[in-house]
């Protein structure tokens, strides 16, 4: 040990620092629910009431541009879009009348 005198840090930094960390812990808190444990989200919240984990700030596209690039990025294989829909209606309907034609034959 040395006999230097400790150099602390002035009061009123001491005291900026003890208001900012009141003010931290006095914002308003997640409380999403853990499936786990049942405790709940301790993390600050945003002004949509969740933390950025628990309600994330995108709330989806909204314009009809951002709308249609979602709709072809989530695009797998066209087999429910409504054109093929409608060319198995044609077919299936095709499919029946040869029966038809077929049976009153």
């Amino acid at each position: 040990m040395s006999n230097e005198p400790v150099e602390r840090e002035p009061i009123e930094r001491v005291r900026a620092r003890l208001d900012a960390l009141a003010k931290a812990n006095a914002a308003p808190r997640c409380g999403a629910r853990s499936k786990r444990t049942g405790l709940p989200c301790c993390a600050a919240a945003m002004p949509n009431g969740r933390c950025r984990v628990h309600g994330g700030k995108s709330t989806g596209p909204r314009t009809p541009e951002g709308l249609e690039r979602s709709r072809r990025a989530n695009w797998k294989h066209g087999h429910f879009s409504r054109e093929a829909k409608a060319k198995r209606s044609r077919v299936r309907a095709a499919i029946l009348a040869v029966r038809y034609l077929g049976d009153s034959i």
